[in-house]
């Protein structure tokens, strides 16, 4: 599981510090891919597996599915750290996720995502004590309606 976030320098060849404690938890290997709201994420061995289980071509796909896949697949690659712990990002990668000089490393409890730091501190700024309550009801309600489809599913 990945918490915390970290901030680190990028320097002139695009290379990024992944913190030790998410390197550990990356010894099975792992994939960079374009996230959703401009980030990079880093997904283990095991959530990419199940990832693309899920996301598999058919003729059976709406357009919007593989307009989806599109936008996942041809921009992923296998994460190489340097001896350094660091991660090579590409300049289409940096302009993706608007990583400049800096930028922020977030444990998303089974993902790591990778920030902007312009963007990630724009995102925190937006976060109040009246925000995060409103966050949290609807995730609240999200899973609840979750739960309610499984059990419809099973009944």
């Amino acid at each position: 599981m990945f918490y915390g976030a970290y901030r680190h320098a990028v320097d002139e060849k695009g290379r990024l510090a992944i913190p030790v404690r998410f390197r550990h938890r990356l010894d099975g290997g792992a994939m960079l891919a374009r996230g959703r709201e401009a980030c990079l994420v880093i997904y283990p061995a095991t959530e990419w597996a199940e990832l693309t289980r899920q996301l598999q071509y058919s003729s059976r796909v709406s357009p919007t599915f593989l307009e989806y896949m599109r936008t996942v697949f041809p921009h992923s690659q296998p994460v190489d750290f340097d001896a350094q712990g660091r991660l090579l990002l590409a300049p289409e990668e940096r302009q993706y996720a608007a990583i400049a000089r800096g930028a922020v490393v977030v444990g998303m409890n089974n993902v790591i995502e990778i920030f902007g730091e312009e963007e990630w501190n724009a995102r925190q700024a937006a976060h109040d004590a009246g925000t995060a309550t409103a966050l949290a009801e609807a995730v609240r309600a999200e899973l609840a309606a979750r739960e309610q489809a499984l059990q419809g599913v099973g009944a």
